[in-house]
């Protein structure tokens, strides 16, 4: 067995949950309960990582994996959860203000936007340019409705 089967690798785990934190401040809006998986992932490798620095003996090695894997798994769990809920509330929203297509499109929230472009993918499957820029429009439409009601409750 190698030095690093023995004792860990610090660097590799400070490594893998700073890409941890990455993917959980990404991936989770982008890719929800996926993304969250992947953090979560490479923040449990990386707080292993420590673990067996700590215990294999390395001076002053492993605390930081340890730290770093933590706030990782942390993130992802708090972002995934953040992010299904958001999209949740969005569809309320959509769904009380009468734009049935963003209620339609925000119908798979645990998914995060590639939910949204999933769903909205389709509606333009097998469709002519003229279809697509009807949808667009209609799109566009209720995306104002949303946002002016969006104002108008700021300016209350």
């Amino acid at each position: 067995m190698t030095e690093y089967a023995k004792k860990g690798h610090p660097i590799l785990g400070i490594v893998l949950g700073v890409l941890g934190i990455i993917a959980a401040l990404f991936l989770c809006v982008m890719t929800g309960w996926i993304g969250g998986a992947i953090a979560g992932i490479l923040g449990l490798i990386g707080l292993l990582l420590g673990i067996f620095a700590v215990k294999g003996g390395k001076k002053g090695g492993g605390i930081g994996s340890i730290v770093v894997g933590a706030i990782a798994i942390l993130l992802a769990v708090v972002m995934t959860f953040t992010t299904i809920a958001s999209f949740t509330e969005m569809r309320k929203i959509a769904t009380a203000e009468e734009t049935p297509l963003m209620a339609k499109y925000m119908d798979n929230p645990g998914l995060g936007l590639m939910g949204v472009v999933l769903n909205m993918g389709k509606d333009l499957e097998g469709k002519d340019q003229a279809a697509q820029d009807d949808l667009a429009s209609k799109l566009k439409a209720e995306f104002d409705i949303l946002n002016k009601k969006l104002e108008e409750s700021k300016g209350k």
